[in-house]
């Protein structure tokens, strides 16, 4: 992930609170914390109840973070492969990190420090976790980037980059659910779909750049959804991609495939052209203050489509974080 900058930002939560160090051992635990008429953990996270329930305290949002796999519950050291200790410091923006520490004179001496953002979703930014966790929520429930920027009085770059980032999540969700062979429509069913020419620069930094071809679509009606890339626009690369992921019968409702309508007949497809680019396919995405023919160079865009769709119903904030808990699987053994 790219390193961000925020020119200012807004700390998230209380004060740092109650810390206790035992045998240099930080305890993350606090003792009074602020009653919620939500204490339990099902349905909706709301606003408030992100306050209260995460975001009440610097040792809340990490110990929140660790349950939902955000974050590593644990780390070994890679001399002694002994568990390192959670401490408490000064020179870290979270205010703990890992250590492994073993003093006397023998080989095994060594002073190990790692961050707890590594390989994380948190790793190389410059926010805090709890306003990178609150960008996310505020992205979750729909609001948009100049939206966000000013709630959390975040730089325009900083806004920019992390409204990408999340994208590029879905993106890489979505490619990922996508893998399984799976169709979707079928006889009298309804499956739009669109198409996006992509140019990234690599690691988001950098002249170096890649281009792809992203097609996506969404079953009217259900949450079945695709997202595929492919190498070429034409006639022999489309169609057994579109034979692979929608069932004969369906109509399909889509501007990219009017060069070979007919074939889709034979197929047994029915093919409706949309009258613009903008069709229902996008209606969930919020607006963006953007040229509009930047959605089509943009398969990010048409990835959050997806996702939202994808989860519609379902509380977003909750299934994106337990997705890019997976996707970045920070307690993995490395």
């Amino acid at each position: 992930m790219c390193a961000l900058k925020c020119d200012k930002g807004v700390q998230a939560g209380c004060p740092l609170g109650v810390i206790r160090e035992s045998s240099t051992q930080v305890e993350v635990c606090s003792s009074t914390k602020p009653q919620s008429s939500t204490e339990e953990t099902d349905g909706f996270m709301s606003y408030d109840r992100l306050l209260s329930e995460v975001l009440w305290n610097k040792e809340s949002a990490l110990k929140w973070c660790q349950t939902v796999g955000l974050i590593a519950r644990e780390e070994t050291c890679y001399i002694c492969g002994d568990l390192m200790k959670l401490i408490k410091t000064t020179d870290r923006l979270d205010g703990v990190k890992w250590q492994c520490r073993v003093r006397g004179l023998d080989r095994y001496r060594h002073r190990i420090i790692k961050s707890i953002r590594a390989n994380s979703w948190f790793e190389n930014s410059n926010l805090s976790i709890e306003e990178i966790i609150k960008f996310t929520f505020l992205w979750s429930v729909g609001l948009r980037q100049n939206q966000i920027r000013k709630q959390l009085n975040l730089s325009d770059h900083t806004a920019n980059a992390w409204d990408r980032l999340c994208r590029e999540a879905c993106e890489v969700i979505m490619m990922s659910v996508s893998s399984e062979d799976r169709q979707i429509g079928g006889v009298g069913r309804v499956v739009h779909v669109e198409g996006s020419k992509v140019s990234k620069q690599a690691n988001h930094r950098g002249n170096s750049s890649e281009c792809h071809l992203v097609y996506g679509g969404r079953e009217e009606d259900s949450r079945n959804t695709f997202l595929v890339t492919v190498e070429n626009h034409d006639v022999e690369t489309l169609l057994p991609v579109i034979k692979q992921w929608i069932a004969p019968g369906t109509t399909i409702i889509s501007d990219c495939f009017h060069a070979f309508s007919d074939e889709l007949i034979e197929l047994g497809y029915s093919l409706h052209e949309t009258s613009s680019y903008h069709s229902e396919l996008f209606e969930e995405v919020p607006e963006q203050p953007m040229r509009p023919t930047a959605r089509k160079q943009d398969s990010s865009y048409l990835a959050e489509t997806l996702y939202r769709h994808a989860h519609h119903g379902d509380d977003i904030f909750r299934s994106l974080m337990e997705d890019i808990a997976e996707m970045f699987n920070p307690n993995r053994v490395v």
